[in-house]
């Protein structure tokens, strides 16, 4: 009776002496081992850490070494960004537009700024506009698109329907001081020398036609040709007619 006593107590003694033997918190073999000392706890590498990876964390932090950080720069509708930035995807940014920043605001060199107020008896100063309450610069006008003119086959007066193109043409260069060069083309259709003196009759038809229009010679940087050089091969007169111009660069 008195071995059997005995062959208890040693088998309970070698039990709690294995129990003893386990891993000492922070260390660990299994998540269980973390748990009984912090239950928000996981077991990674042997080592009991705060997370795993970015979903053990709260909104606005992530998984770094084994702890929830709060991510840099962070932002939502409770986090605010410093004054002056835009939150973009969740991230306090610089401004790349009046849009981002709100009424009231512009965005000068990536900040948005208060725009100054005002009204009757404050006026805005010069180059700028009154608009909705606030100054704002007022915006250059819109850059113009010249026109090509178009021509009858082996003719170089501007046609009658042609005469609205080259009016809008020196309103253009008039509102934006522009200077042109005017370039003669000609379709495929005869010799090469035939169509290059074409294309010249064509270019110094219309620079005649501005100058009757009150367009400074000065404005107009000179005339050249280009013939059939860069026409195409074609089989009917809607594509014929594309070749037979006069265009307006800078």
């Amino acid at each position: 009776m008195r071995r059997i006593v005995h062959l208890t107590l040693w088998t309970a003694l070698l039990a709690l002496g294995l129990t003893a033997c386990g891993p000492e918190y922070p260390e660990c073999e299994e998540d269980e081992d973390c748990k009984e000392v912090h239950p928000d706890e996981w077991c990674v590498n042997n080592l009991c850490v705060k997370c795993r990876n970015d979903q053990d964390c709260l909104v606005g932090q992530q998984c770094r070494d084994g702890a929830c950080r709060d991510i840099p720069g962070y932002c939502d509708a409770e986090r605010r960004c410093p004054m002056g930035q835009v939150c973009r995807d969740n991230r306090c940014s610089p401004c790349v537009s009046d849009d981002e920043c709100g009424p009231g605001m512009v965005c000068r060199n990536g900040t948005c700024t208060p725009l100054p107020q005002c009204d009757a008896m404050r006026p805005c100063p010069a180059g700028e506009e009154c608009v909705n309450g606030y100054c704002r610069p007022i915006p250059p006008p819109a850059e113009c698109q010249f026109t090509s003119v178009y021509f009858d086959y082996n003719k170089d007066n501007i046609r009658r329907d042609q005469r609205d193109a080259v009016q809008a043409n020196r309103t253009c260069m008039g509102e934006h001081n522009r200077v042109v060069r005017l370039t003669g083309y000609c379709d495929e259709r005869g010799s090469e020398e035939y169509n290059m003196a074409l294309g010249q009759r064509r270019a110094d038809a219309v620079r005649r036609y501005l100058i009757n229009l009150g367009v400074r010679s000065n404005m107009i940087g000179g005339t050249n040709s280009r013939g059939k050089l860069e026409s195409r091969r074609c089989y009917d007169e809607a594509c014929w007619q594309q070749d037979r111009r006069v265009d307006f660069r800078d």
